[in-house]
């Protein structure tokens, strides 16, 4: 099955040409370009991407935001936002148009990766919850990566198979139950029920974090989680995990090996003098 195609409206060509470049390499198609907003929808309207990139600040008379909230309404496209400015009031304008994500310039080309995966399986279940009542659980189950929902009270609404698979606990035992959770570790359990609530209260999340197997291995995820909204309120929190323990475990190896040869080298300094 081939992989979305992406809008990229960015008016810094070099930038824009890296997305680029970034996203052919995970696999996704890029429909074009577009360095304004209204290039922006008239290449939405043309070519109908999956998902739209778009930079906040887009030049000309119409910003990123305009844009973005021009296509969500007419072309029900998701949008994920761009940004190399922290700035609140910029925020809670782009929020208004209800976007599946956004990124902070610099941001790393797995970061690019995993909040596009999101956004467009929140768009699927988004689709799917207001065609039905019920979850379209196929999409859900047939995810390569973990994938939790939790509801606005913290209980967990879903879990799929590759959840389970991670972490050893099954739907069975996870399904209704408020945090804290049988993954958290204890020494970091406040910290995980913050970022909980956070992820709950309009603040997409973008994390690593450790948890504990149920057969007690602990393993790193990267976390990308963000509130899903049906006529303005919040029904639940969608979860999207991607297994990064052998990726740290290289890293501390790497570490070691570095002190070791670091150490080795001190002794023979200190033996040359000697």
């Amino acid at each position: 099955m081939p992989k979305a195609r992406i809008l990229i409206a960015e008016d810094e060509r070099i930038i824009a040409e890296d997305i680029k470049r970034a996203l052919e390499s995970f696999g996704y198609g890029v429909s074009s370009i577009a360095v304004t907003g209204d290039d922006a929808i008239r290449e939405t309207q043309t070519e109908r991407p999956d998902l739209a990139l778009m930079d906040i600040r887009l030049s000309g008379p119409m910003d990123g935001i305009e844009a973005a909230k021009t296509i969500r309404e007419q072309f029900n496209i998701p949008v994920v936002f761009l940004t190399a400015y922290v700035d609140e009031d910029l925020l809670a304008r782009a929020m208004i148009t209800e976007p599946f994500g956004y990124l902070l310039k610099p941001f790393e080309d797995r970061e690019l990766c995993s909040t596009i995966e999101i956004a467009l399986y929140k768009k699927k279940v988004e689709t799917a919850l207001l065609e039905s009542e019920e979850f379209n659980t196929s999409i859900l189950n047939n995810a390569p990566n973990p994938i939790l929902v939790f509801n606005p009270d913290t209980s967990v609404r879903y879990v799929n198979p590759a959840f389970e698979k991670l972490t050893g606990f099954s739907s069975q035992e996870i399904i209704g139950r408020k945090a804290p959770y049988p993954w958290w570790m204890q020494n970091s359990s406040r910290e995980s029920y913050r970022e909980l609530t956070e992820s709950l209260c309009m603040e997409f999340k973008h994390l690593e974090h450790y948890y504990r197997k149920r057969n007690g291995e602990v393993f790193w995820v990267l976390i990308n989680s963000e509130p899903v909204f049906h006529n303005g309120e919040i029904t639940f929190c969608l979860s999207n995990w991607m297994d990064i323990t052998e990726k740290k475990k290289a890293g501390e190896e790497r570490q070691e090996l570095q002190a070791q040869f670091m150490h080795m080298q001190k002794m023979e300094a200190i033996g040359e003098l000697a």
